[in-house]
């Protein structure tokens, strides 16, 4: 049950049905709002979840905020945590279903750090059960930065926001975030 359990929070972050994923161009951030800036983080994150079930633990990790990588330990560590993430999900037989996104992101600015809220919806299946679950990833793009790198949101609180981005604004509630079996 524990290891179902595990596995249903990895449906947070997605999982890949299909052989290819959309190409992460790491190119400099568009203006604020922008079209070109939605469709950028959303590729962005969709190139993530892909990636993760792909088995890309090098573009998982690039496009990971720093400080997460940091809080896991240093790239060492936190790149064995995602190659048995990884396994988990392959041995499972994980399937996406579907994916999208449920709502526009939300862009934000607190002192020189910009910020984005990206909300995905998954289907899931596993182990004959469906999950349909609603997540987020917090997008950071600090000044100077010339590509977004991201946070995934089922995990954040406003107690731990502070450790992975010190910079937050406190009085900033997150987007609902659900996993319910099907």
């Amino acid at each position: 049950m524990r290891t179902l359990a595990i596995l249903i929070a990895l449906a947070s972050i997605g999982c890949s049905a299909t052989t290819h994923a959309p190409k992460l161009g790491h190119a400099k951030a568009p203006a604020a709002g922008t079209s070109a800036e939605v469709e950028t983080v959303q590729r962005e994150v969709e190139g993530i979840i892909r990636g993760l079930y792909r088995g890309d633990v090098d573009l998982v990790m690039s496009s990971t905020y720093p400080n997460v990588i940091r809080l896991m330990g240093g790239p060492e560590v936190a790149r064995r945590q995602l190659d048995a993430i990884v396994a988990q999900v392959k041995k499972s037989g994980m399937t996406l279903e579907s994916f999208s996104f449920p709502a526009p992101p939300e862009f934000f600015t607190h002192g020189t750090t910009r910020y984005v809220f990206v909300p995905t919806l998954s289907v899931v299946a596993v182990n004959g059960k469906r999950f349909e679950s609603r997540n987020f990833q917090l997008g950071v793009l600090e000044t100077g930065a010339t590509r977004w790198t991201f946070i995934e949101g089922s995990r954040l609180t406003p107690q731990n926001v502070h450790q992975l981005a010190p910079e937050f604004p406190s009085e900033r509630s997150f987007p609902p975030i659900y996993r319910k079996a099907l």
